[in-house]
């Protein structure tokens, strides 16, 4: 089913099934895959450790769980078309600081998210490396167009809010540049977003529902 989302959910929350081990207190959490992206699994844990460590975010709740999945499947359709594009390897410095900004946002959960969802610091690398070969990708394919004076004030007059000064709008006389900014910024994200349904059209992704 080249391209369709059943997102019939909270269905990953649904699959959080958690069984009691015999003859002892400790329990564990039972894996499932939630979805697939070109044959390729998603599990119950790959979201949670996601989520914990800042991969991907996604507000509390079940609209949460499937934004969650949702960005995961997005991720996983950026990775399976990067196959077709021989990119350079990240340095393995940048590397150490997407590992070392992961652990910073999980704080003291680092190593409950770690031993729950079975991530090592193996996991960790290539995780921090996959981040960083999408986000080149879509820097060098998706520039920021340019933006004309009159793009940059018709952004501004529709995003008032975002620049008020001390509850004041602000003259666009004096965030000329940063109305700029946004306008294309803005514009890279409609790219983008068209790009990801273009995936969607292109590559298998299945959502197992339950029985």
């Amino acid at each position: 089913m080249t391209g369709e989302h059943r997102l019939r959910f909270p269905l990953w929350l649904s699959l959080a099934l958690v069984a009691t081990v015999a003859g002892a207190s400790a329990q564990k959490v039972i894996d499932r895959v939630v979805a697939r992206v070109a044959d390729r699994p998603i599990t119950l844990t790959d979201i949670r450790a996601a989520r914990g460590l800042g991969v991907i975010e996604a507000p509390a709740g079940s609209a949460g769980d499937s934004e969650a999945l949702k960005k995961m499947i997005e991720r996983q359709l950026a990775l399976v078309e990067l196959t077709r594009f021989p990119l350079r390897e990240p340095e393995a410095g940048l590397v150490d600081l997407e590992v070392a900004r992961m652990t910073a946002f999980a704080g003291a959960q680092l190593a409950e998210i770690k031993q729950a969802n079975g991530v090592d610091d193996v996991k960790l690398r290539e995780l921090a490396r996959d981040t960083l070969r999408i986000r080149a990708y879509l820097d060098e394919r998706f520039a920021p167009p340019p933006v004309s004076d009159a793009d940059a004030q018709q952004y501004y007059k529709t995003h008032l809010d975002e620049f008020r000064v001390n509850g004041a709008v602000a003259p666009f006389e004096e965030v000329a540049l940063q109305a700029r900014a946004a306008a294309a910024e803005a514009g890279r994200r409609v790219r983008i977003t068209r790009w990801m349904e273009n995936l969607r059209g292109r590559i298998d992704v299945e959502t197992p529902t339950i029985k």
